[in-house]
This record gives structure tokens, sequence and C-alpha cells, in this order.
């Protein structure tokens, strides 16, 4: 992707938790386990590309894969060079081999490696395309990292393109389940029941046509930089944080996306690296059923491949 193809997003700061970062916590959280299959999609000269499940650390996964490798008798090493949040879904590489370590290391550090990962983000992002720099700060470890906007924080740049707009009704499942009909148990009651049932039913058809409608963005996301929740706070930054992100939207915008989106929605769908004879690999893993069913809900959405 040509740095020239990209237009800057508008300069100053947009609005976005951009606050300054709090201490450290004291304890660390238990470190997981996973006992499930990993489903590999690729294994070239030192280095392997599996699809990592939504729910799963990255540690957990490469340990389980390092398990399946020792089952098999199989002399390789597994290395972690890159991770993916817990919550993320999508393509996940490592080294099989310290010199395949070297070589993927190298195409990370010198920005040789194409990351595109699919989100879906609260309101209308503008411009339809454009480039987020902006340094990351992370604060604490483990599954308790935030990244914050800071000047004393890590080079970070995204690079983004909206693939389209997508609504939601509003209306909060409280109030649809207020308008349903009752159950008929008396039939002497059966007339005053009917009048009801013909009032919620009217109520019920006004709040689904007076109803403002939620907006969003499905976008592709092309990280430059490979900082901690980049794509997450980048976008948060600029005033549109992904569905159902519990570390950067507020707390109440987080409750309502959970109602009708499972996680986090961000999925890797592509890589681009080279093996370390020099070979190629292309790396795709589709949106899974969950986020489809997602798009799916929303009006405007298409299924993608």
């Amino acid at each position: 992707v040509r740095s020239e193809d990209w237009a800057l997003v508008a300069e100053g700061r947009p609005d976005g938790p951009c606050a300054s970062p709090s201490p450290a916590p004291t304890s660390r959280p238990r470190r997981q386990e996973y006992s499930g299959p990993v489903d590999i999609i690729c294994e070239g000269s030192g280095v392997v590309a599996i699809a990592k499940p939504p729910g799963v650390t990255t540690e957990a996964l490469l340990e389980r894969l390092q398990a399946l490798y020792d089952c098999a008798g199989q002399e390789r090493r597994v290395i972690s060079v890159s991770r993916l949040d817990r919550d993320t879904s999508g393509v996940l590489v490592a080294a099989t081999s310290l010199v395949g370590a070297d070589c993927l290391t190298a195409q990370f550090k010198d920005h040789r490696v194409f990351k595109q990962y699919l989100a879906l983000c609260s309101g209308q992002l503008k411009p339809r395309e454009g480039e987020v720099n902006a340094r990351l700060f992370i604060s604490g470890f483990a599954e308790k990292y935030r990244a914050y906007v800071s000047p004393k924080g890590k080079e970070a740049c995204t690079r983004y393109r909206v693939l389209r707009g997508l609504e939601r009704l509003a209306a909060t499942g409280a109030l649809m389940e207020a308008c349903e009909p009752g159950v008929l148990s008396r039939p002497d009651e059966l007339e005053a029941q009917v009048k009801a049932y013909c009032q919620r039913h009217a109520a019920r058809a006004a709040l689904r046509e007076d109803a403002e409608r939620e907006r969003f963005s499905l976008v592709a996301c092309y990280p430059v930089t490979g900082r901690t929740h980049q794509i997450r706070a980048h976008l948060a930054w600029c005033g549109h944080p992904l569905v159902a992100d519990s570390n950067y939207c507020s707390r109440g915008q987080a409750r309502s996306h959970f109602k009708w989106c499972p996680r986090l929605f961000l999925h890797c769908q592509r890589v681009r690296i080279r093996d370390v004879e020099g070979r190629e690999l292309e790396l795709t893993v589709p949106l899974p059923p969950d986020l489809e069913a997602v798009l799916g809900s929303c009006s405007g959405a298409a299924r993608l491949s």
C-alpha cells in the first residue's frame, strides 16, 4: 500500500479517550490454558500461520501448538513474533525456528508485513480513506493493557478505508419487549386483552417508525506499525470506538453493543509475509460466523467472502 494513496486525517485532535494513563495494576491475571484444536492454515520454511479463534490468548494458542508438535514428534520450536488480542480472531503468524523468528522479526521491524483487519466502529468514520498518525503510550500488562495517545508514546500509524456504512435501530430491547402482546388466559377478558394488544401493536409500530438509527462503519484497517491495541486506540481517539470494545467504549455503549454483538468486532483477515526461503505467503482467514451474523443484523450489510 503506497503512502501517497492515503489522505491524512483532519488536523487537530479528535474527541476520544486520551486521558493520562493510570498506574499499572498490582496483581497479575491467571495465565490461560487452551486444549482445543489448532487450525493451521499454512506452514512455510521456518514459519507457521494459524487461524486464531476469539476468546483465546496468543500465548495459550501457541503453547497448544507446541504441545501438538511435540506429541507428533516434530522437532519444531514455536516462537511468538506477533500477537492478536484475546477477543480478536484471524490470521496469527509465528516462527518455528530461530532462523524463522529472525526472518519474521526483521519483516515486522521494517514494515514489510502487509496486514488487513476488518473492524466495525461506531459512527460514520470520515474521511472514507485516511491515515491516523498518533503516538501510543501503553499502560498496564497482560489482559489489562490500555493504549493512550500521548507525545511520550511510540510512533504508531494506521491506514484505513471505509467499506460501507451500516445502521441499526437504536431502540432498546426492553422497549420493544414492552409492546409484545400478552397471553389470552380467560375468555371473559378476551375483549379487553384484544384492545390492549391493538394498543401495544400501535405503540410498537410507532416506536419502530420513530426510533433513531445508530450508524456504524465497516472499515478495512492496515496497521503500518504494530503497537498494542493500535487499531482500537486509534479509532477510539478519532471518536469512533470499535463495537463491543469494553476497553475503549463507554460502559453504557459497550453494554448496548453486547446485546447484539457477542465480542469485540475486530478480525485479522489477511497477512502477507515471506518465509526463510524468500517465498511470499498470502494468508487469509474469512470473517467467522459470529461476526457475519452481526453484519447480517445491520441494514446495508452483505455477506463477505
